[in-house]
């Protein structure tokens, strides 16, 4: 990958999943979601289109933009609402966002781009262009676990999740590598959390296993379990590559949540992403107050990670639509037909 000349990026779709992931490896934001694998096997399973496209300019490799696109009709939504982080460019820092933009948009004709969402472990310099949406409060919750012993993790963890640890292995609950019918299971769990909080699930049903599947055989995931007595309390899909360990996915039985599950699989993976050689486990957003406090306990801090989508001048916004769904009349069921 060599620096960005003075010429129009222009796209191209890559030939060659080793090239790919290799380049993935050598940039500094690259992470297990830009691999050629994650990101076919996710198209597949999401339904979406992915095209895996190598960045030019003056005849020369200067980067990758993986897209996952969704066709409505005439327009193209790129990236939009994934059920996982950090899918954006992976290209020189200053190359700006309009430059992706303009590129995508030419890789994607005669089709129009309606939408384009760029995330980045990595914060984004501010965008100002015309249709630009750049959003701060997007954090991630990093528990650093490079160069640490057992009893340093443990000391990381605050009172109230040390007793909860102690607790959780008085009632026999264990922490091991989980199988391939443990990962079948998460997909159904994280569902039913979903549910409880009136949200809707965006993995389909086998999704976890099909990312597991692809990417264990390289070492890319990871899979564990908490079981009690030989019987599934929790388990984790959790994909490395080079110093980052992210925590994917997590579901909980209804006793293992009871009985403190949780806990006992975070800190059994801080373990493993230091034995991986990960510097840092990334357990993802703080999308409320009570899950700060609880990744807080376990000796996460809170890092400030990069957001930037784009909708043309011509897309009515998100808040009118909503605002206009929310007062149109409900739409009744039809009266059956008399015989």
């Amino acid at each position: 990958m060599t620096a960005r000349g003075s010429g129009v990026l222009q796209l191209r779709p890559s030939t060659d999943d080793q090239a790919w992931d290799e380049l993935v490896r050598k940039h500094a934001d690259g992470t297990a979601f830009h691999l050629s694998g994650f990101l076919r096997t996710a198209g597949t399973v999401l339904g979406l289109r992915a095209d895996l496209a190598v960045a030019e300019a003056d005849g020369e490799v200067v980067g990758l933009v993986p897209i996952l696109r969704r066709s409505v009709g005439p327009v193209v939504l790129v990236n939009h609402a994934l059920p996982f982080p950090y899918l954006g460019p992976l290209l020189a820092a200053d190359m700006s966002a309009d430059e992706v933009l303009w590129a995508v948009r030419r890789y994607l004709r005669p089709r129009t781009l309606a939408h384009f969402r760029m995330q980045s472990v990595s914060v984004m310099a501010d965008i100002g262009s015309r249709g630009w949406e750049h959003r701060d409060p997007w954090i991630a919750a990093v528990i650093r676990v490079a160069d640490k012993d057992d009893d340093e993790l443990l000391a990381s963890l605050s009172r109230q999740q040390r007793s909860k640890l102690r607790r959780a292995g008085q009632q026999g609950l264990l922490a091991g590598p989980a199988t391939r019918q443990d990962v079948e299971q998460l997909t159904g769990w994280m569902r039913e959390t979903l549910a409880r909080q009136g949200l809707p699930s965006r993995w389909p049903a086998g999704a976890h296993l099909g990312l597991y599947d692809a990417l264990a055989p390289a070492g890319t995931a990871t899979a564990t379990a908490v079981r009690r007595d030989g019987e599934l309390m929790a388990v984790s899909l959790d994909l490395v590559l080079g110093q980052l360990m992210v925590g994917c996915s997590l579901g909980l039985s209804e006793q293992g949540r009871s009985l403190g599950a949780s806990v006992v699989l975070h800190v059994a993976n801080m373990r493993r992403a230091r034995d991986l050689g990960a510097v840092d486990f990334d357990t993802l957003g703080v999308p409320t107050a009570g899950i700060a406090h609880y990744k807080r306990g376990l000796g996460a801090e809170f890092r400030q990670r990069g957001y930037a989508q784009w909708e043309p001048s011509w897309l009515p916004s998100r808040r009118y639509l909503r605002f206009i769904s929310a007062r149109l009349p409900a739409r009744r069921a039809a009266a059956p037909k008399s015989a």
